[in-house]
């Protein structure tokens, strides 16, 4: 008989105190039963019982067996280790009939646990962070494996038997996406040593970011979010409840657990920080690394990640959607449709509200009895959150029968909402819960039930946050306001220079900014040797509130703007030049701060500050290949009815108007162009000009409309360029006068020209444009069957496009050396480039390319 129940092998008490834990499975149990449906029941009786019968000889307690699983519990490491090293020997050994050998994976862990005695039972554990880990080490293991986490491996290091010697597999992320764990495996001379590679969240593709918390009290509701995501009919499913409720966090853990069934990952697309709608494909693009091009075609981005999806088998994570409601029902009911194995796991204030949508209500956690023992308590999630961040906070804090009480009280008064509870134990730091209940008792109002529109669960935050808000120093309030204005988090320099007036001088900056992390207002998290902090988003946005009421709003947002426009602007001059790639990251971490820059200079109509911040982000957005966000936000910049700068206007015309022009094979229009040409001619803006007769060229001579023309307006470009000693706007007209010429029939000046521009941009450090000098000159050397040059050329251009992670020029550089490997018969190779080209042009959205690969293949 196959036990289900939690048991006791001996009628000995459990051990408690540090408990060492045994957990194994079977290795493909599911498909065992399904092909082997008469014999399993047989084999699995004499699995289980020569597991039990080893566990008990070294004197250990099976506690609990669920189906094919066995817990275990060992008063000492070193029994433990024993009694798993003579199961897999017995299972080795055994006669297993039509099934064949049983393969069971094994993990050893060692902590404290909660003993909590029973009527029917000596005692049953707790669950805790202990028999946690023990289930997250299982899960990364394979049949006949053995791992030991660093606690047990450390308890049993100077004990192991004879043969028996630990591997270090290295420190790994578990499922519970919190820090890395260093993992253990026991090689045992006499059984098998050689498995696949671990089962760890740095396994599977994703971007799940790791969490510095543990989560508490959820695991029913990961149970059954768990069961709707297995449900093949289950497609999209949104995680509803208030704000604070914990339904992020929740969604990340379970979308960790789910990872073995998502063969193309798990990917998680932050929206909080997304200000306009218009652009969600945009950021789930960025997320899977689909470049949002628009194609000659006219499709934007969103059609172009649809035809990505399509065949992928992936889950992804919308997270905070209630901003932007009706523009995620909309992107998750076409996606669902055309995409027929990708899964939606989103986090919202209320449903999508589209066919199909599984719902799942996140509920505060449970509140513990007011009349209770100290000991149901420790068990209760609500108190075990408070205690657990208390104590984060306050060495030594924790539950005892003199604070259980007004602990009780704050959970109630809370109404288990996780945030509330989170931000009052951070409070123990300075106060004591009976000074925090009374504050609670005075600050803390409720609002329940009315009308949907009244939004009382938002209520109920703004009571936390006033409560909070209210514990803060006058210049602790002030400075919390100002940081409201950050989007996607800041850098110290960029506060100190934003925040920096009126009362609050740049000297307090940083005091202020440690008291605010301090109190858990504000997160710090490290990004290379850099700090990097940021608001909740519902702090964030109740500091916008008090900033608009304390009148202070116009001024911090103004601030704001111009600190985001300098900083593009000294990141644009670096985009030219070696710091290339620096100077990339630095705009791409302070991309929605941009985003909040330009959305209140075109709000405010302030276009000049407008047109600088769009002249500067031009060169950006064409490496990065934003080029509907560049076309979008000139668009609105030029619709100001007001009077501008014309050389900032002209300027942020040719920079991000341009790009229409620039996308290598693909066809724009010239009317901007030649608008700002006439701008830049009548104020003498001789750069401009020079840009604007580079562009136009460009564009005569990819439409093949008249190469001689083409020529003529990059020659004058270029004379501009060298009159002003301007060698990388040089460069560029260097570069196509070469092409122009190879097409007149010019081949010998065609590459001397293009090799003038290729050294310039090697002498200035731009990698991009040297990639991209490198691919056309292989393209040119193809055309005149110099293999060898080509290929030179192709490699060099690849390796160098990959160091500014730019796809566009790789692939082509990859089809290039497909080519050469087509003219060498070198078939499989050739194949291999070229797929791998197919899936970066399909990537960002040229079909044009992607076709011409796919004839090849």
């Amino acid at each position: 008989m196959i036990d289900t129940n939690p048991i006791l092998s001996q009628a000995d008490a459990l051990p408690s105190g540090t408990v060492t834990f045994l957990f194994t499975d079977i290795e493909g149990s599911t498909s065992l039963w399904q092909e082997y449906p008469q014999t399993m029941p047989e084999s699995l009786e004499q699995h289980h019982t020569l597991l039990r019968e080893s566990i008990e000889s070294f004197d250990g307690y099976v506690f609990q067996i669920i189906g094919d699983a066995f817990c275990a519990a060992f008063a000492t490491a070193e029994r433990g280790l024993e009694a798993a090293l003579a199961i897999q020997r017995s299972l080795r050994d055994a006669s297993w009939g039509e099934t064949g050998l049983i393969r069971v994976r094994m993990a050893l862990h060692s902590g404290p646990v909660e003993l909590r005695v029973g009527e029917l039972t000596s005692g049953e554990y707790v669950s805790g962070l202990t028999l946690s880990k023990a289930a997250r080490l299982l899960s990364t293991g394979h049949g006949g494996q053995i791992l030991l986490s660093l606690t047990t491996a450390e308890l049993v290091r100077d004990y192991l038997p004879r043969g028996v010697t630990l591997i270090d597999m290295g420190a790994r992320r578990l499922k519970d996406l919190t820090r890395e764990e260093t993992i253990y495996q026991v090689m045992a001379s006499d059984l098998p040593s050689e498995f696949p590679p671990l089962k760890t969240l740095d396994a599977y593709p994703n971007n799940l970011p790791v969490q510095f918390t543990s989560l508490i009290g959820r695991n029913e509701e990961l149970a059954q979010i768990a069961g709707q995501l297995e449900d093949p009919a289950c497609r999209l499913l949104t995680l509803v409840g208030i704000g604070g409720i914990g339904k992020t966090r929740l969604a990340l853990q379970a979308a960790s657990e789910a990872l073995d069934y998502y063969p193309d990952g798990v990917w998680l697309a932050e929206l909080a920080t997304l200000i306009d709608a218009e652009f969600l494909p945009d950021q789930v693009a960025s997320v899977l690394g689909v470049a949002a091009l628009e194609v000659r075609e006219g499709r934007d981005v969103f059609d172009v990640l649809v035809d990505y999806l399509r065949h992928k088998n992936l889950l992804l994570v919308l997270d905070n959607c209630e901003h932007i409601i009706e523009a995620c029902a909309g992107f998750a009911e076409i996606l669902l449709k055309g995409c027929l194995q990708v899964k939606l796991l989103a986090t919202s204030r209320e449903d999508l509200g589209i066919p199909g949508e599984k719902i799942f209500h996140v509920s505060p956690l449970g509140l513990p009895p007011r009349q209770t023992s100290l000991k149901n308590l420790k068990m209760n999630a609500a108190i075990r959150l408070f205690v657990d961040r208390a104590a984060a906070v306050r060495t030594g804090f924790d539950l005892t029968e003199d604070n259980a009480d007004v602990l009780t009280e704050i959970c109630h008064h809370l109404d288990g909402i996780p945030l509330a509870i989170e931000l009052a134990a951070a409070r123990v730091k300075v106060i004591t819960p009976e000074q925090i209940a009374e504050r609670l008792e005075n600050r803390f109002q409720l609002l329940s039930g009315g009308p949907r529109t009244a939004l009382p669960r938002h209520q109920t935050m703004q009571a936390t946050m006033d409560w909070s808000y209210s514990l803060l120093s006058e210049a602790e309030c002030a400075f919390l306001r100002r940081l409201a204005v950050f989007s996607g988090g800041w850098t110290l320099e960029a506060v100190e220079e934003v925040a920096n007036f009126g009362k609050l001088a740049k000297e307090q900056v940083l005091d202020l900014l440690t008291q605010l992390v301090d109190k858990s207002l504000v997160v710090v998290e490290e990004r290379g040797h850099v700090a990097r902090y940021g608001l909740l988003e519902t702090v964030r946005q109740y500091g916008f509130r008090k900033l608009s009421e304390e009148g202070e709003s116009e001024e911090v947002c103004q601030r704001h703007a111009i600190y985001f426009i300098r900083l593009a602007e000294d990141a644009d001059a670096g985009l030219r030049d070696a710091q290339q790639l620096a100077c990339l990251q630095v705009v791409e971490v302070e991309h929605d701060n941009l985003r909040t820059a330009l959305r209140w200079t075109i709000d405010k109509s302030e276009a000049n500050l407008a047109f600088r911040l769009v002249g500067a982000m031009g060169w950006f957005w064409f490496l990065h290949g934003n080029w509907k966000e560049a076309r979008v936000w000139l668009t609105k910049t030029l619709a100001l009815i007001t009077d501008s700068n014309p050389t900032l206007r002209a300027k942020a015309i040719y920079r991000a108007g341009g790009l229409e022009l620039i996308r290598g094979n693909l066809i724009g229009t010239t009317e901007l162009v030649e608008e700002a040409l006439v701008t830049c001619r009548e104020v003498d803006d001789k750069e401009g000009l020079a840009w604007c007769l580079n562009l136009l060229g460009q564009a005569r001579l990819w439409s093949d409309k008249d190469v001689d023309e083409a020529a003529l307006l990059l020659s004058e470009s270029a004379e501009i360029f060298n009159s002003l000693e301007n060698d990388w706007g040089l460069a560029w007209s260097l570069r196509y006068l070469g092409t122009a010429a190879e097409v007149q029939g010019d081949y010998e000046r065609g590459i001397n020209l293009q090799k003038q521009g290729l050294h310039r941009f090697e002498e200035i450090g731009d990698t991009l444009n040297t990639a991209h000098s490198l691919f056309l000159l292989g393209n040119s050397a193809y055309r005149q069957s110099d293999f060898q040059e080509a290929r030179s050329a192709y490699e060099d251009s690849l390796v160098k496009s990959r160091l500014v992670e730019n796809n566009f020029i790789a692939a082509h550089s990859q089809r290039g050396l497909a080519q050469l490997a087509l003219k060498r018969d070198d078939l499989q190779q050739a194949g291999e480039l070229f797929r791998e080209a197919l899936e970066a042009f399909q990537k960002i959205g040229d079909d044009s390319c992607a076709a011409r690969t796919m004839v090849y293949l």
